[in-house]
């Protein structure tokens, strides 16, 4: 048996040119048997592409309307658990020509090796002339990959992946759909104890092969930090309403448990109300959130205490500068701890209601049958 039919390749792909042609044939040519490719809702003058790349053997399934990357490789996930159930996994690799099939072969090899792991193409940019804009969005999601969660990768926006078939359904679940979800699955393998593992794969950056590409990497990923940039806003505004409820409760009583409690609660309440529809926009249960955030609040209204009343009396700093910097040096910490334990973030959505795939050949209701006439 052909040890490469334990895995399904997958190729999402929206309005493709030359380079996702060779990379089918290619593809065919070392081994590969099972491909699936999403047509994530291009437009009819690249139909002849998917049905050349249906005679090669690879099987197409069409989205009726372009719903982003990361809802065409759900669509993937969902047809091979159904379609393929001996499949220990799946590479993924993109359209554009920026993944060489001998690179592909090696992730899907060492994949073989160790089927429980998320493995990741990660590119070599020591070796290639980077544009400025896709070096600024891989550093940038770099920075906050570790902030969230500790761990440095070297590519974290490399669409050359290996994923378990065991993690496909928690991935399907996500809120994510573009291509924030590719971070988004970094993030959740890292919560879900899934080891991720780098192997090292060419930097592809050319004319040839980047002007096909439909990602920014600078605009597509300021949508992974929509969410901190919000954060920014309310707490900010949080942080002035408890700084003047405070200076104006201390002034009046001088006790420093009572007006950090006050201000906390007053700020607290805005707060919470403002994260959880704005900030984090969470869908969970109002509740279960509520309790976690105000034992947040209380945890964090205990550390602030001890931190203001050491500085204020250990080392004589203002008791209002003290506040300041207490709250200063647990800001990030809040920010991690609310988006990855309390709310359950759903900003981005996730496809149209009611919008199902279509195989190729198949036609979507009131529209006319399409050409399948083949251009050479």
């Amino acid at each position: 048996m052909n040890e490469l039919n334990q895995i399904v390749i997958v190729v999402p792909a929206y309005q493709p040119a030359e380079p996702f042609d060779r990379l089918i044939h290619e593809l065919r040519q070392a081994g590969f048997e099972r491909i699936l490719v999403i047509n994530d809702g291009s437009a009819p003058k690249t139909r002849s592409r998917f049905l050349r790349a249906k005679e090669l053997g690879a099987t197409v399934i069409e989205h009726t309307t372009n719903q982003g990357k990361g809802q065409a490789l759900k669509t993937a996930f969902r047809e091979i658990l159904g379609r393929y159930p001996e499949a220990v996994g799946l590479v993924t690799c993109d359209a554009d020509g920026q993944h060489l099939v001998p690179d592909i072969l090696a992730v899907t090899r060492a994949f073989l090796l160790n089927p429980s792991s998320l493995l990741l193409g990660a590119r070599q940019f020591e070796s290639v002339k980077i544009p400025f804009r896709s070096r600024f969005g891989n550093e940038l999601t770099k920075i906050i990959f570790r902030i969230l969660t500790g761990k440095m990768l070297t590519d974290t926006q490399t669409g050359l992946r290996a994923i378990p078939r065991s993690f496909l359904k928690p991935l399907i679940e996500l809120k994510t759909g573009k291509y924030d979800f590719e971070l988004d699955m970094l993030i959740h393998a890292f919560r879900s104890h899934v080891p991720i593992q780098e192997i090292p794969i060419a930097a592809v950056y050319n004319t040839e092969t980047n002007e096909h590409s439909h990602f920014n990497p600078v605009i597509d990923s300021l949508r992974i930090y929509f969410v901190f940039a919000r954060f920014l806003m309310t707490s900010g505004l949080s942080v002035l309403i408890d700084f003047v409820v405070f200076s104006v409760t201390q002034y009046f009583t001088g006790h420093l448990l009572g007006s950090m409690a006050l201000a906390r609660l007053v700020a607290g309440m805005i707060n919470f109300f403002l994260a959880r529809t704005f900030t984090f926009k969470s869908p969970g249960p109002i509740a279960t959130e509520f309790v976690k955030y105000w034992l947040l609040v209380i945890a964090y209204l205990f550390i602030s205490f001890s931190v203001v009343r050491s500085l204020s009396g250990s080392v004589s700093m203002n008791i209002y500068l003290a506040k300041l910097a207490s709250e200063g040096a647990i800001y990030i910490l809040s920010f991690l701890i609310q988006w990855a334990y309390i709310f359950n973030s759903s900003e981005v959505p996730v496809g149209e209601p009611g919008v199902r795939p279509l195989i190729l050949g198949e036609r979507s209701p009131g529209t006319p049958p399409p050409s399948t006439s083949l251009k050479s």
